[in-house]
Parts: C-alpha cells; structure tokens; sequence
C-alpha cells in the first residue's frame, strides 16, 4: 500500500512538470508569431539611373535606413549616397530618376538643343508658369511665390531670401502650374524659350549639394506636391527633401 501511495505521489509531480512545460511552450509561441509578421513587412523602391530602371524590395534597420534585398540595387545605393552633387529628377508619374551631377541631369531631360525649341512646331506652348511654395505639408503655412512669363524666364531664390521670409530649411510642399496656348497655324511660333517650366530646389546655399527637380509643360500642367518628405535625398536614405532647401531656381528649360 505505501509502495502504491509513493508512486502515486511521483506520478502526482510528473504531471505537475509537464503541465508547467507546456505552459511555458505555449506562452513562446506569440513571440515567434510576432517576428514572422516583422519578416513578411517587405516594400519595394523603383528609381531610374544612368538610363536603366532598377527596382528591389527592402526592409528597415533599427535606425531607419533601408536595406535593399537585390545586391546590385544595394551596391548602387551606396554609390549615389556618397555623391554629394546628387540630382533628382521627378517624373509625372512619380518616379525618380537619378544622375551625377546637374549637368548631366539637364543634358538628359533636354536632348535637343535650345535653339530647336526656339520654334516651336508643337500645338500647344507654355505662356507663363506660378511656383508657390510652402512652409508646412499639403501646401499649408508661409509661402513664396515665383512667376514666369515672355519677359521674366528665369528666377533664383537665394538662402537670403528665404531668410528674409523665415523659410531657410523650411519648405514641405509646392504647387507648380504652367499655363499654353494652342498653335492652330500651319507654321512655326516663336517663343523665345523652352515649353518645360521647372523648379529645381538645393540642399545648400549658392544653388549646390544635393538637388531635386519638378517640371510641368502642357501635356502635364499642374504639379501639386503635398510631402516633401516623401523624396529621399537618395535611395535608401533615412534622410528626405522636407525642411531641407536652402536655395532654389525656376526656369525655363531653355531661354
């Protein structure tokens, strides 16, 4: 009887342990669910450079840069981020397309000679453009504006100026329009400059460092940017275009 009484007792304790171990297992189990989730969160970035499209998903380190899961995007990102003349060109669908430097961006979005845009043998012709930007997102906050026209094709917003309008590192986002008429002659009409009206905002003062670039022309009047933080400085970058501008032009893209 005592025998019967002792194994009882060791089998009372085995059953104790077991039902303890399962309750650690089970309690282990969120965690695993939790860092499946964290793997699955994959983006993807496109971006153009030296004429070629490149696209890659990524995922986000604990200090916010990304890192791209294609070694070739990986490697090309490194690159562009350690070039400080860095220029970005935003296309009417959003996409970026990177180059070296300002002049090879202008020799990529201007192929043809400016004397060939001098008469314009399109339909439709930009007359005059308005660049607003603002202090704040959505187009919100303190705000400068910029005019082109037949006799004004080119304007350059010093650090000073913006100083002057307390928007030194301060711009979030900016309404771009360009207004056209339509050429119904059967000949070519003078204008004296280019159709693409664009804004071209600097990291630094004196126009320099980093650059990025908005047009409109008549096929594509109107350019609204609500986040400025939506552009990096680069792809990859933790770092974006919001509150970053000390210096910017609007132009013409040829005059």
């Amino acid at each position: 009887m005592k025998c019967n009484l002792v194994n009882l007792f060791f089998i009372f304790l085995l059953g104790i342990l077991f039902s303890c171990e399962e309750n650690i297992i089970s309690d282990t189990k969120p965690r695993i669910d939790v860092v499946t989730k964290s793997v699955d969160t994959v983006n993807s970035f496109s971006f153009i450079y030296n004429g070629e499209i490149y696209e890659s998903e990524y995922v986000y380190n604990n200090d916010s840069t990304i890192v791209f899961l294609s070694d070739v995007v990986e490697f090309i990102s490194k690159q562009l981020e350690n070039n400080a003349n860095l220029a970005s060109f935003v296309h009417e669908d959003g996409m970026i397309e990177y180059f070296d430097n300002v002049d090879e961006l202008q020799k990529g979005i201007n192929p043809l000679l400016p004397e060939v845009y001098d008469l314009n043998f399109t339909s439709k012709i930009t007359t005059s453009a308005t660049l607003v930007v603002f202090q704040k997102d959505k187009c919100k906050g303190r705000t400068i504006s910029s005019q082109l026209n037949s006799s004004i094709k080119n304007v350059k917003i010093s650090t000073e100026i913006l100083n002057e309008n307390n928007m030194q590192d301060e711009i979030s986002s900016i309404d771009l329009v360009c207004t056209y008429m339509i050429n119904e002659s059967s000949y070519p009409v003078y204008v004296g400059h280019g159709n693409k009206c664009i804004a071209t905002f600097y990291e630094h003062e004196n126009y320099s460092g980093h650059s990025i670039w908005f047009a409109v022309d008549p096929n594509s009047p109107h350019c609204y940017i609500h986040y400025f933080k939506s552009y990096p400085l680069y792809p990859g970058s933790s770092k974006n275009w919001n509150d970053k501008v000390s210096s910017y032009t609007f132009s013409y893209d040829s005059y």
